[in-house]
């Protein structure tokens, strides 16, 4: 562990409160997908989506900070943090996703997506923010094979031109990994993470506004935002609910216990779908959930993890 992040660590014992907010925070993201499907096929370009949808949650944030009294002056150093974040958390993942979207399918773009906690761990491992023991790795490993259980049958690679793609696709994991490790170094530690998740998506929507503004044209605006307001009022909460557990999850137990919410997503989006839509899980399913619960295990067994003060 670094002396910066040294620093700033102590013991956190808020053990099944930070499982249950890893859940929480998977859950949410899960449900994301869905939500977003939804206001797309209301004739809402994903650019312009993702770009209303953070602006929505910035002004919950900023409302939520002016409430408790917790409004800070944005200095250089925030400014920098903020943009770094923000530009390895939305701007470089959704610009490799629209690079590669039309030449892979998106059960293979997620399954690329869960290896998140392997770059994770090599980053924490190779930066030394974290303490990375085999017991990580056999967790991480672990959760891998969950996720090519369900994922992989049905998003092998069809033909070798589609390799060159896939190969492009983990600049994404890279860039959430990247993200994670990042956010667990250089967090200003006077911010808590209500805080630093507001920064970090009013200055995401900064950065995305001017790909919004190049991709709109009259039909933005031809009323399929006022329509499908519901909805996206929707993704606004569940998107607040997971950036700011995302960044409370990285504070209590580091990089490496937050990237794991990348495993809970895909379970999540199969618990979503039997909510909803009644479908069934398969025993595929069941034996993959068996082998991710086997990864939590691991990876939170210990009781006395050296992290950060509670938000």
């Amino acid at each position: 562990m670094t002396e910066r992040a040294a620093a700033r660590t102590v013991r956190h014992e808020g053990h099944w409160f930070d499982i249950i907010a890893l859940f929480v925070m998977g859950a949410t993201w899960g449900l994301q997908p869905a939500l977003v499907k939804a206001v797309v096929e209301g004739g809402i370009d994903e650019v312009t989506g993702l770009t209303v949808t953070l602006a929505g949650v910035a002004v919950v944030f900023i409302l939520t900070l002016v409430v408790r009294g917790k409004l800070f002056q944005v200095n250089s150093w925030y400014l920098r943090f903020f943009a770094i974040s923000g530009a390895l958390g939305y701007l470089g993942p959704l610009l490799v996703a629209f690079a590669v979207a039309e030449h892979i399918s998106a059960g293979l773009l997620t399954l690329i997506g869960s290896t998140t906690p392997v770059f994770t761990v090599l980053l924490a491992f190779a930066v030394g923010i974290e303490r990375v023991t085999a017991r990580t790795f056999l967790a991480v490993a672990f959760g891998c094979f969950a996720a090519l259980f369900v994922l992989l049958p049905e998003n092998a690679l069809p033909n070798p031109e589609m390799v060159g793609w896939a190969m492009l696709a983990f600049a994404i994991p890279l860039f959430y990994s990247f993200d994670n490790v990042y956010i667990a170094w250089a967090w200003p530690k006077e911010l808590d993470a209500l805080q630093a998740a507001a920064g970090e998506v009013v200055v995401a929507t900064l950065l995305l506004l001017p790909f919004c503004l190049l991709r709109m044209d009259a039909q933005t605006f031809d009323g399929s935002l006022t329509r499908g307001w519901p909805i996206i009022i929707a993704l606004v909460l569940a998107t607040a609910v997971e950036v700011y557990l995302f960044f409370y999850v990285i504070r209590a137990r580091g990089a490496v216990f937050a990237s794991f919410g990348s495993f809970v997503t895909i379970f999540a989006g199969f618990l979503w779908g039997y909510l909803l839509f009644d479908e069934q899980p398969t025993v595929w399913i069941w034996a993959s959930v068996g082998l991710f619960c086997v990864a939590l295990g691991l990876v939170i067994k210990p009781a006395r993890a050296e992290q950060w003060d509670q938000p």
